[in-house]
Protein backbone atom coordinates (compact mmCIF):
# COMPACT_ATOMS: atom_id res chain seq x y z
CA UNK A 1 0.00 0.00 0.00
CA UNK A 2 2.99 2.02 0.12
CA UNK A 3 4.27 4.55 -2.54
CA UNK A 4 7.10 1.96 -4.68
CA UNK A 5 9.61 4.90 -5.81
CA UNK A 6 11.34 2.29 -8.49
CA UNK A 7 7.52 1.47 -9.28
CA UNK A 8 7.18 5.38 -10.32
CA UNK A 9 10.04 5.99 -12.18
CA UNK A 10 9.70 2.70 -14.21
CA UNK A 11 6.05 4.12 -15.19
CA UNK A 12 7.79 7.42 -16.40
CA UNK A 13 10.49 5.41 -18.03
CA UNK A 14 7.19 4.08 -19.93
CA UNK A 15 5.43 7.38 -20.63
CA UNK A 16 8.66 8.35 -22.66
CA UNK A 17 9.18 4.74 -24.32
CA UNK A 18 5.24 4.52 -26.10
CA UNK A 19 4.40 6.93 -28.15
CA UNK A 20 1.14 6.43 -27.61
CA UNK A 21 1.07 6.70 -23.97
CA UNK A 22 2.56 9.94 -24.34
CA UNK A 23 0.07 11.69 -26.23
CA UNK A 24 -2.61 10.38 -23.98
CA UNK A 25 -1.28 12.21 -21.23
CA UNK A 26 0.02 15.32 -23.10
CA UNK A 27 -3.60 15.95 -25.40
CA UNK A 28 -5.27 17.65 -22.22
CA UNK A 29 -2.65 20.76 -23.19
CA UNK A 30 -3.51 20.52 -26.89
CA UNK A 31 -6.77 20.40 -26.06
CA UNK A 32 -7.19 23.53 -24.11
CA UNK A 33 -4.96 25.50 -26.42
CA UNK A 34 -8.02 24.44 -28.97
CA UNK A 35 -10.75 25.26 -26.51
CA UNK A 36 -8.99 29.14 -25.41
CA UNK A 37 -8.43 29.33 -29.55
CA UNK A 38 -12.20 28.52 -29.74
CA UNK A 39 -13.82 30.73 -27.07
CA UNK A 40 -11.53 33.83 -28.05
CA UNK A 41 -12.28 33.70 -31.92
CA UNK A 42 -15.75 32.31 -32.68
CA UNK A 43 -18.60 34.07 -30.12
CA UNK A 44 -18.59 37.49 -32.58
CA UNK A 45 -18.58 34.66 -35.91
CA UNK A 46 -21.57 32.87 -33.74
CA UNK A 47 -23.44 35.25 -31.88
CA UNK A 48 -26.03 35.76 -34.57
CA UNK A 49 -27.11 32.25 -33.92
CA UNK A 50 -26.51 31.93 -30.13
CA UNK A 51 -23.77 32.83 -27.64
CA UNK A 52 -21.26 30.48 -26.95
CA UNK A 53 -19.74 31.73 -23.59
CA UNK A 54 -23.34 31.05 -22.00
CA UNK A 55 -22.48 27.35 -22.40
CA UNK A 56 -18.71 27.91 -20.76
CA UNK A 57 -19.85 25.45 -18.08
CA UNK A 58 -20.41 22.63 -20.22
CA UNK A 59 -17.34 23.30 -22.18
CA UNK A 60 -15.53 23.00 -18.85
CA UNK A 61 -17.53 19.38 -18.29
CA UNK A 62 -16.88 18.09 -21.64
CA UNK A 63 -13.41 18.97 -21.32
CA UNK A 64 -12.88 17.66 -17.97
CA UNK A 65 -14.67 14.40 -18.76
CA UNK A 66 -12.58 14.32 -21.82
CA UNK A 67 -9.19 14.74 -19.78
CA UNK A 68 -10.16 11.78 -17.20
CA UNK A 69 -10.53 9.48 -20.35
CA UNK A 70 -7.58 10.08 -21.54
CA UNK A 71 -5.78 9.77 -18.13
CA UNK A 72 -7.75 6.73 -17.67
CA UNK A 73 -7.07 5.62 -20.79
CA UNK A 74 -3.22 5.85 -21.44
CA UNK A 75 -2.89 4.21 -17.46
CA UNK A 76 -5.22 1.23 -18.67
CA UNK A 77 -2.52 0.63 -21.60
CA UNK A 78 0.33 0.38 -19.39
CA UNK A 79 -1.82 -1.85 -16.74
CA UNK A 80 -2.82 -4.10 -19.79
CA UNK A 81 1.22 -4.17 -20.53
CA UNK A 82 1.79 -5.34 -17.24
CA UNK A 83 -0.93 -8.40 -17.47
CA UNK A 84 0.33 -9.22 -21.12
CA UNK A 85 3.98 -9.76 -19.30
CA UNK A 86 2.55 -10.69 -16.60
CA UNK A 87 4.18 -8.47 -14.06
CA UNK A 88 0.82 -7.59 -12.69
CA UNK A 89 0.20 -11.70 -11.49
CA UNK A 90 3.61 -11.15 -9.99
CA UNK A 91 2.49 -8.32 -8.29
CA UNK A 92 0.32 -9.97 -6.60
CA UNK A 93 2.24 -12.31 -4.62
CA UNK A 94 4.65 -9.49 -3.32
CA UNK A 95 4.24 -7.05 -0.61
CA UNK A 96 2.79 -4.23 -2.78
CA UNK A 97 -0.35 -6.81 -3.60
CA UNK A 98 -3.27 -5.95 -5.86
CA UNK A 99 -4.02 -2.86 -4.30
CA UNK A 100 -1.19 -0.86 -3.76
CA UNK A 101 0.01 -2.29 -7.50
CA UNK A 102 -2.97 -0.54 -8.15
CA UNK A 103 -2.71 2.61 -6.09
CA UNK A 104 1.17 2.99 -7.79
CA UNK A 105 -0.13 3.27 -11.48
CA UNK A 106 -2.87 5.95 -10.54
CA UNK A 107 -0.16 8.16 -8.78
CA UNK A 108 0.95 9.92 -12.05
CA UNK A 109 -2.37 10.08 -13.98
CA UNK A 110 -3.68 11.46 -10.28
CA UNK A 111 -1.16 14.16 -10.36
CA UNK A 112 -1.94 15.22 -13.61
CA UNK A 113 -5.51 14.90 -12.99
CA UNK A 114 -5.29 17.46 -10.43
CA UNK A 115 -2.99 19.91 -12.08
CA UNK A 116 -5.28 19.53 -15.44
CA UNK A 117 -8.53 20.34 -13.62
CA UNK A 118 -7.15 23.08 -11.87
CA UNK A 119 -5.57 24.79 -15.56
CA UNK A 120 -8.97 24.17 -17.13
CA UNK A 121 -11.10 25.27 -14.45
CA UNK A 122 -9.21 28.75 -14.26
CA UNK A 123 -8.78 29.05 -17.53
CA UNK A 124 -12.42 28.11 -18.95
CA UNK A 125 -14.67 28.49 -16.52
CA UNK A 126 -13.50 29.69 -12.87
CA UNK A 127 -14.98 28.82 -9.57
CA UNK A 128 -15.47 29.05 -5.87
CA UNK A 129 -12.43 26.97 -4.15
CA UNK A 130 -15.17 24.73 -2.93
CA UNK A 131 -15.94 23.44 -6.03
CA UNK A 132 -12.53 23.27 -7.54
CA UNK A 133 -11.45 21.02 -4.35
CA UNK A 134 -14.91 18.85 -5.11
CA UNK A 135 -14.08 18.70 -8.72
CA UNK A 136 -10.35 17.80 -8.20
CA UNK A 137 -11.40 14.52 -6.49
CA UNK A 138 -14.02 13.35 -8.88
CA UNK A 139 -11.51 13.69 -11.82
CA UNK A 140 -9.29 11.60 -10.23
CA UNK A 141 -12.03 9.32 -8.89
CA UNK A 142 -13.01 9.30 -12.95
CA UNK A 143 -9.17 8.80 -14.35
CA UNK A 144 -9.17 5.37 -12.08
CA UNK A 145 -12.50 4.03 -13.12
CA UNK A 146 -11.62 4.66 -16.71
CA UNK A 147 -8.47 2.87 -15.79
CA UNK A 148 -9.67 -0.17 -14.35
CA UNK A 149 -12.86 -0.92 -16.71
CA UNK A 150 -10.07 -1.17 -19.30
CA UNK A 151 -7.84 -3.04 -17.79
CA UNK A 152 -10.86 -5.52 -17.40
CA UNK A 153 -12.41 -5.12 -20.96
CA UNK A 154 -9.45 -5.54 -22.92
CA UNK A 155 -6.82 -8.41 -22.85
CA UNK A 156 -4.33 -6.27 -25.60
CA UNK A 157 -3.54 -3.07 -26.59
CA UNK A 158 -5.66 -3.53 -30.17
CA UNK A 159 -8.33 -4.46 -28.22
CA UNK A 160 -8.06 -2.15 -25.67
CA UNK A 161 -8.29 0.62 -28.81
CA UNK A 162 -11.99 -0.77 -29.43
CA UNK A 163 -12.80 -0.71 -26.10
CA UNK A 164 -11.70 3.17 -24.91
CA UNK A 165 -13.53 4.76 -28.21
CA UNK A 166 -16.43 2.56 -26.48
CA UNK A 167 -15.78 3.88 -22.64
CA UNK A 168 -16.22 7.55 -23.98
CA UNK A 169 -19.32 7.14 -24.84
CA UNK A 170 -20.31 8.15 -21.16
CA UNK A 171 -18.95 11.39 -21.56
CA UNK A 172 -22.39 12.01 -23.99
CA UNK A 173 -24.01 12.37 -20.15
CA UNK A 174 -22.35 15.57 -19.50
CA UNK A 175 -24.66 16.96 -21.99
CA UNK A 176 -27.73 15.39 -21.28
CA UNK A 177 -29.85 18.71 -19.67
CA UNK A 178 -29.09 20.31 -23.41
CA UNK A 179 -31.21 17.46 -24.71
CA UNK A 180 -34.20 18.07 -21.87
CA UNK A 181 -34.98 14.16 -22.49
CA UNK A 182 -36.48 13.21 -19.06
CA UNK A 183 -35.71 9.16 -19.58
CA UNK A 184 -32.22 10.28 -20.02
CA UNK A 185 -32.08 12.96 -17.66
CA UNK A 186 -33.36 10.14 -15.04
CA UNK A 187 -30.75 7.57 -16.23
CA UNK A 188 -27.63 10.38 -16.22
CA UNK A 189 -28.17 10.89 -12.36
CA UNK A 190 -26.34 7.33 -12.14
CA UNK A 191 -23.66 8.31 -14.08
CA UNK A 192 -20.29 10.36 -12.44
CA UNK A 193 -19.81 12.54 -15.90
CA UNK A 194 -23.42 14.01 -15.49
CA UNK A 195 -22.31 14.86 -11.93
CA UNK A 196 -19.19 16.81 -12.82
CA UNK A 197 -21.71 19.28 -15.11
CA UNK A 198 -24.07 19.78 -11.65
CA UNK A 199 -21.29 19.95 -9.71
CA UNK A 200 -19.84 23.16 -12.07
CA UNK A 201 -23.39 24.68 -12.45
CA UNK A 202 -24.48 24.47 -8.80
CA UNK A 203 -22.66 26.03 -6.03
CA UNK A 204 -24.48 24.03 -3.20
CA UNK A 205 -23.15 21.74 -0.81
CA UNK A 206 -26.20 19.75 -1.39
CA UNK A 207 -25.55 19.25 -4.87
CA UNK A 208 -21.62 19.22 -4.84
CA UNK A 209 -21.51 16.01 -1.82
CA UNK A 210 -23.46 13.90 -4.11
CA UNK A 211 -22.18 14.64 -7.42
CA UNK A 212 -18.96 13.43 -4.65
CA UNK A 213 -21.38 10.41 -3.49
CA UNK A 214 -21.90 9.11 -6.92
CA UNK A 215 -17.82 9.18 -7.85
CA UNK A 216 -16.62 7.43 -5.31
CA UNK A 217 -19.52 5.07 -4.91
CA UNK A 218 -18.51 3.59 -8.59
CA UNK A 219 -15.36 4.14 -7.25
CA UNK A 220 -15.25 1.57 -4.82
CA UNK A 221 -16.93 -0.62 -6.75
CA UNK A 222 -14.49 -0.72 -9.61
CA UNK A 223 -12.05 -0.90 -6.87
CA UNK A 224 -13.46 -3.84 -5.30
CA UNK A 225 -13.53 -5.71 -8.69
CA UNK A 226 -9.90 -4.88 -9.33
CA UNK A 227 -8.62 -6.47 -5.74
CA UNK A 228 -10.81 -9.58 -6.50
CA UNK A 229 -10.39 -10.01 -9.97
CA UNK A 230 -8.92 -13.54 -10.46
CA UNK A 231 -5.45 -13.41 -12.39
Amino acid sequence: MIINYKHLKSDLKQIKREPVIFILYSAPFLLLIFILFGLHYLPPLMNEYFNLLDYTSYILSGTLNLTNSLLGIATGFMMIDDKDGKIYELMQITPLGSKGYLLNRLLIPGILAIVYTLIFINSIHPLSSIQSVFLVIMCFTQSAMFSIALFHLAEDQVRGLTYAKGLNIVIIFAFTKLIKNNFINLLALMIPTYWITEAIQFNTLYILTIALLVHLLWLAIFFHSFTHKKS
